[in-house]
């Protein structure tokens, strides 16, 4: 949740965002740039290559993009 976020959505939408990512929650600013210094930690990620990591929630599984 972001004040971006806040502002575009209405409190209606955030209801239906809410109860159709399986999180039931907004992602957190700080739970991105969780994922952001995870991946910039070369001892972690030395082996990865070509990755998508989605930091949204389980959003992408819910197939509202399709």
């Amino acid at each position: 949740m972001t004040p971006l976020a806040m502002q575009v959505h209405t409190g209606q939408v955030q209801e239906t965002w809410k109860s159709a990512v399986p999180m039931h929650r907004y992602g957190t600013p700080r739970e991105v740039a969780q994922a952001i210094c995870f991946l910039l930690d070369t001892e972690k990620t030395a082996y990865m290559t070509g990755q998508v990591i989605s930091v949204d929630g389980g959003f992408v599984n819910t197939g509202l993009l399709a």
